[in-house]
């Protein structure tokens, strides 16, 4: 849980930190100049920290492992779309859970869900 909200700071604070450098950006040199700017690849400065190559290794595994079980489960083999929508999504979407798992522990409050079921179960 700890290093959920970590990593979802971490990632929120370099959100922000790059919409400040691009706002920054645009306040020095104009915005009608901020889209005229002539990138070039260069393969002297591609991004080499660790956190990429680790980042692209899980998303490999992941897609890899996907494939192999939906081959062992349904006899299919093949990589779904759908699941690629899911890798998205899910990774927006879990951190907000935890974050609310982790208020509702501290807070002492049971979920919804298991209020629900507990209800169910009881009648």
């Amino acid at each position: 849980m700890i290093g959920v909200v970590f990593l979802f700071a971490t990632i929120l604070g370099n959100i922000i930190k790059f919409i400040y450098h691009k706002i920054v950006q645009i306040q020095t040199i104009g915005f009608h100049n901020f889209f005229s700017l002539n990138y070039k690849f260069d393969w002297f400065f591609i991004n080499t920290k660790a956190a990429l190559f680790f980042s692209i290794i899980l998303y490999i595994l992941i897609i890899v492992s996907v494939i192999i079980g939906r081959k062992m489960a349904e006899g299919k083999s093949g990589f779904p779309i759908s699941i690629l929508y899911f890798i998205i999504i899910y990774s927006i979407i879990a951190p907000f859970w935890m974050l609310r798992a982790i208020y509702n522990a501290i807070r002492s409050k049971e979920s919804s869900w298991t209020f629900e079921r507990r209800a169910k179960t009881q009648s």
